[in-house]
């Protein structure tokens, strides 16, 4: 409930109405995460990796699949379930440089949020001023909490490209990719105006150590 500042403690409220997260299968954010970072994860070859490097960050899907034409791989479809997919390099010793995550739902959802705005001047400057403003509650990003002891050194994330519709991403990884720990959180936003903290739920959690068709000598 929401009263004018300074109210007295009995001062009837107006009700501020709250969206939960809902889709058509899932009740939270960490259900959709699960099912991403549960999937099985595979691997392909990728000939022309450079060609990737030169997705904006939000291309339109001719764009994406002139991407993934020029790289050398095929047009992506939309898949039945959420899948993971290592792009590795044709270096003698392959090299990790993307990771393509698809979501059977949207991983970045948009609505009016509470944005602090310039109010007008008034003789109270601890008064706020507060406007729905339309931006992402939901979004895939690379996880910040610390590893546990021991654990690889985090990829390194360079860009995480979003496709249409928002139910894929390609996630571009800088030199060194090997043999790293990579960690993507479904993120639901933080709300200052409910005191409601940003939520992170593991969306993908992979190594990647080695190409799965490289030979041991």
């Amino acid at each position: 409930l929401a009263v004018p500042k300074g109210a007295p403690k009995n001062a009837a409220g107006r009700r501020i109405y709250r969206v939960p997260f809902t889709t058509s299968r899932f009740a939270t954010v960490t259900q959709l995460a699960d099912l991403t970072r549960l999937t099985t994860v595979r691997h392909s070859l990728v000939p022309v990796p450079a060609a990737l490097a030169t997705l904006p960050e939000r291309p339109v899907g001719a764009v994406l699949d002139a991407a993934f034409q020029a790289a050398g791989l095929a047009v992506p479809q939309v898949p039945r379930y959420p899948s993971v997919v290592v792009l590795w390099s044709p270096d003698a010793v392959p090299q990790p440089v993307a990771v393509v995550v698809e979501g059977s739902e949207a991983m970045w959802r948009s609505r009016p949020m509470p944005t602090k705005v310039p109010g007008p001047t008034d003789d109270d400057p601890t008064h706020e001023w507060w406007a729905a403003r339309e931006r992402d509650w939901m979004f895939l990003a690379a996880a910040t909490a610390a590893p546990p002891p021991g654990s690889p050194a985090q990829a390194p994330v360079t860009r995480i490209v979003r496709g249409p519709g928002g139910t894929r991403a390609v996630v571009l990884l800088g030199p060194g990719a090997r043999g790293t720990e990579l960690r993507l959180d479904l993120v639901r936003a933080a709300d200052e105006l409910a005191a409601s903290p940003e939520a992170r739920s593991a969306a993908v959690h992979l190594m990647l150590d080695t190409a799965p068709w490289e030979v041991e000598d």
